[in-house]
């Protein structure tokens, strides 16, 4: 009430530009509620994603986590907003699902029961829906409420609370997903004719890709939390990962080994009917 009386003040004009300079502008007021509405925008625009910044971005996801957060910072600080609004690195994700999907069919299913397109869509189609964005909507919103139920830091007296972002938490999980999918993609498929072995050694190669692709995963979750000055005790985040550890160390004293399960159980059963 006092902002519109001082703006209907008929007094001078200092007067109403002062009482002018205390509202948000209109830039502002653009930049932090539409950073969805830019994401889905850029997405039907080629010449608007930006392939190198997202292509730098998994270079530092396989060799520095913490740099590939350095671009959220720098959006916070330009466009008030922490979650992408460049489709770039998604769109190169999901074009890394496909090829990954294609290579496993055919090296896999191609040689035993025959090139079948519609097989070939419904592995990559399930991929995509249930590994990638089913387990991401599950992972990110459980994070997002953790995060802003429990992690908030108490501030100061008057300090107004920053609610996090939940597109910001699913960006997290794109980062996470990224490095999940570099370790069980290319580097077990190169390895997958000693990984589905019956030897010890075989188990303990493919357990442990799994395990560190699942730690790799929970780490880099752990660095986006960190990046956020408003949260505090972002190391609970690297707890899951003593479950992976544990669950690595009992498989060793049976004989499952994962990819035998997934290549046998999952990929030839599923969509080689």
């Amino acid at each position: 009430k006092a902002t519109v009386s001082v703006l209907n003040w008929s007094g001078s004009g200092e007067g109403r530009r002062a009482a002018a300079a205390m509202l948000p502008s209109n830039a502002y007021i653009r930049s932090s509620a539409g950073p969805r509405q830019e994401f889905f925008r850029r997405m039907l625009r080629l010449n608007q994603m930006d392939f190198d910044s997202a292509l730098a971005q998994m270079m530092y996801l396989c060799c520095s986590p913490e740099k590939a957060f350095r671009e959220a910072r720098h959006r916070k600080l330009t466009k008030n907003h922490w979650s992408r609004d460049d489709p770039a690195f998604l769109v190169l994700l999901l074009a890394q699902v496909c090829a990954t999907c294609l290579a496993y069919y055919v090296a896999v299913c191609w040689p035993l029961m025959g090139f079948s397109l519609l097989s070939l869509l419904k592995f990559t189609v399930y991929e995509i829906t249930v590994h990638f964005l089913g387990a991401g909507l599950v992972l990110s919103s459980l994070f997002w409420c953790i995060a802003n139920k429990y992690l908030h830091g108490r501030g100061h007296m008057h300090e107004v609370r920053q609610p996090l972002e939940w597109q910001y938490a699913f960006d997290i999980h794109t980062n996470g997903y990224f490095t999940v999918l570099m370790i069980c993609g290319p580097v077990q498929l190169l390895l997958l004719p000693f990984l589905i072995g019956d030897t010890f050694a075989a188990r303990i190669v493919a357990n442990s890709l799994v395990a560190l692709s699942l730690c790799a995963y929970f780490y880099v979750t752990f660095r986006g939390y960190v990046e956020l000055p408003f949260l505090e005790n972002q190391e609970y985040f690297l707890y899951p990962i003593s479950f992976v550890l544990l669950c690595f160390a009992l498989s060793l004293g049976t004989s499952f080994n994962v990819s035998n399960w997934w290549i046998n159980n999952h990929l030839l059963d599923d969509y080689t009917q």
